[in-house]
């Protein structure tokens, strides 16, 4: 097994449910809004860290997208994400 050098940062979790690592953004649970974090990440992975557990990971990326898992969402989000181009016209 390969060793990986890690680094390691302390966040805290924005009102849009993301922290900032490297200048892109993971999605953490939505019931951690506002709650210091701390992300351990390598070239290849992003682990989220709450009170010394890991809550989550993402695979590292290095575009300006935010990476978010629809489980971390609060469910109302979750039901506006999964609308179709065609719901969103009928809505409009």
């Amino acid at each position: 097994q390969r060793y990986e050098l890690a680094e390691w940062k302390r966040c805290r979790v924005n009102i849009d449910y993301h922290v900032e690592v490297d200048h892109h953004y993971y999605s953490v649970p939505h019931q951690l809004l506002r709650e210091n974090v701390e992300a351990r990440y390598t070239t290849s992975i992003v682990e989220i860290y709450y009170k010394g557990k890991r809550i989550t990971s993402h695979r590292r990326r290095y575009d300006r997208r935010p990476s978010t898992k629809a489980e971390h969402m609060p469910r109302s989000h979750r039901a506006h994400a999964e609308w179709t181009p065609s719901r969103l016209i009928r809505w409009a």
